[in-house]
């Protein structure tokens, strides 16, 4: 881990601390944020925590209770940050799609930070060592719920920014002979319908909602070849 001693202790290049975090971090959320396209100062600051944290020391996993009850002192999460993390009133297909992900990870989130102080007490009091390797496990997911909420707004930020997910290939072609347009009108449609019910049944389908909106955009484009509209 040396290298990324050097790598925070240094200039802190973005490209380089990325290749450090794809030879040596597990997050693949985190991963996908930052390589998406570009740079920003929030990347930075994520990919500078996320290599800090790889140099902490993990607690190993024994059949021994820890007697310390450090872990069970969980960091809720941050004041302010709700108002950070703030969603469009008016949201399309795709970023609702990954507005329903972040809240489900987001209320889990907020619902463990409500009880593990109650837990934290109880264990404490009552020398309940199951309690206590409880409230660890609770401050544990906290904390990486908070981390899975950050990257998911970090791609909605992204898609809101450039029209597009970070890994998306760019819009679907347009041919160019007129021969081909009402068939292709026709081929669109029928995909349309398709990606709109698997929307319906899955909101959070966040691959079915950017075929959807893929697929709605080529049906406007050749019905405006076609005169249509």
């Amino acid at each position: 881990m040396e290298n990324i001693r050097t790598w925070l202790n240094g200039t802190r290049n973005y490209d380089a601390g990325i290749q450090l975090y794809i030879e040596h971090g597990g997050d693949t959320l985190l991963k996908r944020l930052f390589t998406q396209e570009g740079f920003s100062e929030y990347k930075l600051k994520r990919l500078t925590s996320a290599l800090q944290d790889l140099l902490k020391p993990h607690p190993k996993q024994n059949h021994q209770t820890p007697h310390t009850t450090s872990v069970l002192e969980a960091p809720a999460p941050m004041k302010g940050r709700a108002t950070e993390r703030k969603w469009s009133t008016e949201r399309d297909e795709v970023e609702q799609s990954l507005f329903l992900q972040w809240k489900e990870k987001y209320s889990e989130m907020i619902n463990l930070s409500a009880r593990v102080g109650d837990i934290s007490k109880e264990a404490t009091i009552k020398k309940d060592q199951s309690k206590i390797a409880e409230a660890g496990r609770m401050a544990l997911r906290i904390l990486d719920l908070d981390d899975e909420c950050d990257v998911i707004f970090g791609i909605k930020e992204f898609y809101k920014t450039n029209g597009r997910l970070p890994d998306d290939e760019g819009p679907l072609e347009i041919a160019v002979d007129p021969k081909l347009w009402y068939k292709k009108l026709h081929n669109h449609q029928r995909y349309l319908r398709k990606f709109r019910v698997r929307v319906d049944q899955d909101p959070t389908d966040t691959d079915a909602a950017t075929l959807l909106k893929k697929h709605e955009w080529a049906v406007s484009e050749y019905k405006k070849l076609l005169k249509m509209d």
